[in-house]
């Protein structure tokens, strides 16, 4: 791990088509249970990094419905750190959160086949 490297997980680079709904949004109220597209940057058994266009402050709340291949994962997770590039690309940290054992379940056993074991 480098100095910065807070993570244990290996992390894959992989561009997947998600589906994020806000489930709660400190400050920014009126954006709960609003929908946007975006996309994966990378992936790893707790985490995404994500890209969309719609800021979102730290502690914000949402469910993902990321798809790979074939399959769909429905994750929930919160924004641990958000980095806004311009009006229309966001790139944010989201840490999952395990409110359903057998999607994360399902959801790490798929990324562990990905990425080999943790460190």
């Amino acid at each position: 791990m480098s100095g910065n490297e807070k993570r244990c997980e290996k992390r894959i680079v992989h561009a997947a088509p998600v589906e994020t709904k806000i489930q709660s949004c400190p400050g920014f109220h009126e954006l709960e249970g609003a929908i946007f597209p975006g996309t994966t940057c990378d992936l790893s058994e707790n985490g995404v990094r994500l890209h969309i266009s719609q800021f979102l402050p730290d502690n914000t709340f949402l469910e993902m419905e990321v798809t790979l291949g074939e399959q769909r994962y429905l994750l929930s997770g919160r924004v641990v750190w958000s980095q806004m590039i311009d009006e229309t690309t966001v790139y944010m940290g989201i840490l999952l959160t395990a409110d359903n054992e057998s999607r994360m379940w399902s959801w790490k056993k798929q990324l562990s086949t990905l990425v080999g074991p943790e460190c």
